[in-house]
Formats: structure tokens, sequence, C-alpha cells
């Protein structure tokens, strides 16, 4: 097999182990600054503490977003809702996400009256 590959361009040169095929990579080039690389003394980085989800979370809770978990829904009010949304309070009710957008309707009507257990 390594016959065929002769010849052909590669990103390095074919070695055969176990009847594979293995490419070899060669060491990525490394190359030296002739200047000075350090950022300015005056230069001042920071990061950020926190990340985008904490954030999200944390904007979340001010605004006094909903709990799916708890939270009561009309037929009317979930036939509003895109799938995405269904899904998320499906999955806080506990229930399973897969279906389409009546099925999921009827599991979280289900789920608010106790009848159905996922």
């Amino acid at each position: 097999m390594l016959e065929a590959l002769q010849g052909l361009p590669s990103r390095g040169t074919l070695q055969q182990e176990s009847g594979i095929p293995v490419v070899l990579q060669p060491a990525p080039k490394r190359y030296l600054a002739d200047h000075q690389t350090a950022p300015p003394e005056t230069q001042k980085l920071e990061a950020k503490t926190t990340t985008e989800l904490l954030v999200s979370l944390q904007q979340n809770k001010k605004h006094g977003q909903p709990n799916h978990q708890t939270l009561q829904y009309t037929i009317q009010q979930l036939q509003t809702k895109n799938l995405k949304e269904l899904m998320e309070i499906v999955k806080a009710k506990g229930g399973t996400v897969k279906g389409r957008k009546d099925q999921l309707i009827t599991r979280i009507v289900g789920l608010q009256k106790g009848k159905q257990k996922a």
C-alpha cells in the first residue's frame, strides 16, 4: 500500500505500523524574534474573572426569569413558544425532550397535572 502512496504530496513521511499507514508530522518551526516582545510597562492587561455563563445566570436572577419547574402554563401560552423553549420547559419539569412541538406541549400539560412522570 505504501508503494501506491509514494511520490504524492504529504505533510510528513509515511511509515507503516500494523498494516495502517501513519503520517509523521514534522516538528513545528520555531521563530526567534530579533526585537523586544514584552508588552510596554504602561500597558495594563485585565482578565475577566467570570465566564459568560455566570454573567448570564446572574442577569437572569436580577431580571426575575421564571422558574420553569414551578411555573404553570396554559396550552395557548405553550403554543406561542418555539421548540427550543418548550424543550427547556420539559427538561426543567423532568420530562424527556424528544418529539414534535405538539408532543412536547402534551407532555408539559401532563407533567403539570401530575399524570405523567417522564
